[in-house]
């Protein structure tokens, strides 16, 4: 099985499998993190969340005065979910869907870059990881944040 299509297959149970997911305690964590290391308005920054899924992190970080936000996932299924789950909330949020190794498709600059539930982990050989670290670094303005977990 090619590896997006493993992720297309798990996208329509995403949302029922974390459905007790504390999106809204991670996203507030997230926010408590730009606001002490970012001094910018977070009406003014822009945010790009990696490995987004569904897009809830987004949805939830939108609800917080966040406007400039984008995700990208390399399951279309998954970015399709997302853009249904936030035009249902009347949210603007622009998906990409690449992977991480792709995300210097994206070509715009952001002040922070998330990528959570230990989306990192799949990053399996060095080549990978190296290439992701690179996009990333690329993909953030000078000063940026790059808030991810384990």
């Amino acid at each position: 099985m090619k590896a997006t299509a493993q992720f297309d297959v798990y996208a329509a149970f995403y949302d029922l499998l974390y459905k007790d997911k504390n999106y809204r305690g991670e996203s507030e964590y997230i926010d408590k993190l730009i606001a002490k290391f970012l001094n910018k308005d977070k009406s003014k920054t822009t945010l790009l969340d990696l490995a987004c899924g569904t897009g809830k992190h987004l949805l939830e970080l939108s609800t917080m005065g966040y406007v400039s936000l984008s995700g990208s996932d390399i399951s279309k299924s998954m970015i399709d979910i997302a853009t249904k789950n936030t035009e249902a909330k009347g949210k603007k949020i622009t998906y990409y869907n690449h992977s991480f190794q792709e995300a210097d498709k994206i070509n715009q600059a952001h002040d922070v870059i998330i990528s959570m539930f230990s989306a990192m982990n799949y990053l399996t050989t060095y080549a990978d990881q190296s290439k992701t670290l690179s996009n990333i670094h690329g993909l953030l303005k000078p000063g940026g944040l790059f808030i991810f977990d384990y």
